[in-house]
């Protein structure tokens, strides 16, 4: 098992005209997140990230404060079955809280699913049936703090779909040898 605690500081300073009038846009993120993960050859991998942070979004041309709180968390599980078959799945989880800027908070729940089976000695050839968005959430969702901007915005994305693929991983198929 390996667990762990991070720090991590983000920042982005930008300078520009609007009006003949200089602005000056700062971004800064602020993020400690503890890590978990635990893995079990040929029986499963886990692991988990969480932690708030802190995200600082100001403009000099606007008086608004837009500091605000977050939270991120993610995750994923692979469990390996007899018969070359597995079971993954991953979320992520975003929150950001509302502002003096922007009057609602954000929470998403973006989770992914695939069954997969394994085919052949070298295992080169798999069969794999994919879920991604289960939960329909994925909004293209994006807030943003560069030049003389600070922004939300939600766009069009793709979002829940399931898919059968079938791979063939070419890398197993042991190719030249250097022996005649």
């Amino acid at each position: 098992m390996n667990a762990g605690f991070n720090l991590y500081a983000y920042g982005n300073l930008y300078y520009s005209f609007s009006n003949d009038v200089v602005n000056r846009t700062k971004s800064s993120s602020y993020i400690v997140q503890g890590t978990i993960s635990k893995s079990v050859e040929d029986k499963f991998d886990i692991y988990l990230n969480a932690g708030p942070g802190y995200v600082v979004s100001q403009s000099s041309l606007q008086s608004a404060n837009n500091n605000g709180k977050s939270f991120n968390a993610d995750g994923g599980l692979t469990i390996y079955f007899p018969g070359k078959i597995q079971f993954s799945s991953d979320a992520q989880y975003t929150y950001l809280a509302k502002t003096q800027i922007f009057d609602r908070s954000f929470h998403q729940v973006l989770l992914n699913a695939t069954l997969a089976r394994k085919f052949f000695k070298k295992e080169n050839l798999q069969l794999a049936l994919s879920g991604n968005d289960l939960l329909n959430q994925n909004t293209g969702f994006n807030r943003v703090a560069n030049y003389n901007v600070i922004q939300q915005t939600q766009e069009s994305t793709i979002r829940r779909y399931i898919k059968l693929a079938v791979i063939w991983n070419f890398t197993h198929e042991g190719g030249a040898s250097g022996q005649n």
